[in-house]
């Protein structure tokens, strides 16, 4: 049954205080207590007698506020991926101020020590790297397993398609991206090792890097199971 809403006249205020409750760690249950401790929706319901024929979502009396909670949390999950974005990006000119250092003072530092503390703090960086990418797809995996079941019991099924769209362009299988961290470290650890006189301090450093580029395998492969996790049930069955 389609309805008419009425809104009260300090609606939007009303949804403001929900986003910055969402934001400051407040459970759905707690939020609804507070803002709505008789159990009342936010809006009233009125019938519409010409549009009885059609179909609808059906609404619970917290339906409303529901909905604004669900979606101010949507829109703090998306600005902290926003977040892990920025980061991703602001570690390659890092990168590239690390070249310019290694390149300044090959001259004057031995070319091991050099070679190994560059590559180990390179990894580090990349290690941080896979960690956002890990970050932002727990994000989404949650999103996709909680949160939209959440809304679409509200707003109807066809919504927040996107991810499922996406993942039945890439398939099950990890994409190049997502394993060329580790693989890369891998090869030039061998190159490192196969193509130049191996001293002893080579032994310090391709230990140090061994370990960092185990942590780095660990981060990838986490990263690569969390978002073959995104959906309850397999997408094409959706």
């Amino acid at each position: 049954m389609t309805t008419h809403r009425s809104y009260p006249n300090d609606f939007k205020a009303q949804l403001e205080l929900v986003e910055e409750l969402v934001r400051a760690g407040w459970r759905l249950e707690s939020l609804l207590k507070e803002l709505d401790p008789e159990g009342k929706t936010i809006c009233t319901l009125e019938a519409h007698p010409a549009r009885l024929g059609q179909s609808e979502v059906p609404r619970t009396p917290h339906s409303e506020l529901e909905l604004s909670a669900h979606l101010a949390e949507y829109a703090a999950l998306t600005t902290r991926c926003t977040y892990w974005i920025t980061m991703q990006f602001a570690l390659w000119p890092i990168m590239g101020g690390l070249l310019a250092i290694a390149a300044s003072l090959w001259n004057t530092v031995n070319h091991s020590v050099l070679i190994w503390t560059c590559l180990a703090t390179a990894q580090i960086l990349l290690l941080g790297w896979t960690a956002s990418f890990q970050e932002k797809n727990n994000t989404v995996r949650y999103m996709e397993r909680e949160l939209r079941p959440a809304i679409q019991a509200i707003a109807g099924e066809h919504v927040w398609r996107y991810e499922t769209y996406k993942s039945e362009q890439r398939g099950a299988f990890p994409v190049w991206w997502e394993y060329a961290t580790p693989t890369v470290f891998f090869v030039t650890l061998i190159a490192l090792t196969v193509l130049r006189p191996f001293q002893q301090v080579d032994a310090v450093g391709l230990i140090a890097n061994t370990c960092l580029l185990m942590g780095t395998t660990i981060q990838a492969i986490k990263t690569i199971r969390i978002r073959r996790d995104f959906f309850p049930t397999p997408p094409h069955i959706r």
